[in-house]
């Protein structure tokens, strides 16, 4: 069972900083339109994925006007801590699974043979 723990996102769409706790179970997400709801969930998918949403170029994700953005999502896979990090403009990613750590983890099938 995958949980979601906590979203950071640095200069990811119109998100400048975030940092963002989630509860176990469901979570709604409310606000006005154009308020980042939608981004929160395009920032899941791109941290878990590496691929982006927006049917443009991956740019397209970086903050207006910014060189680059970040994104860590910590998360638990079967009650193990885990967290992935990507770096938006680079595309590195490194994934630490309780206590084994991937550097330039670029594949998401790279990640099932560590569960």
């Amino acid at each position: 069972m995958l949980t979601f723990r906590r979203l950071k996102a640095q200069r990811f769409c119109q998100h400048r900083s975030l940092d963002i706790e989630l509860s176990p179970g469901v979570v709604g997400i409310v606000g006005h339109n154009g308020s980042g709801k939608s981004n929160l969930i395009k920032a899941l998918f791109r941290a878990l994925t590496g691929k982006s949403l927006n049917p443009g170029k991956k740019e397209e994700d970086v903050f207006w006007g910014a060189e680059s953005g970040s994104l860590e999502l910590d998360f638990t896979i079967n009650g193990t801590s885990a967290t992935i990090a990507r770096d938006l403009k680079t595309e590195r990613c490194s994934l630490v699974i309780g206590t084994e750590t991937l550097s330039r983890v670029s594949d998401p099938h790279d990640r099932d043979s560590m569960l």
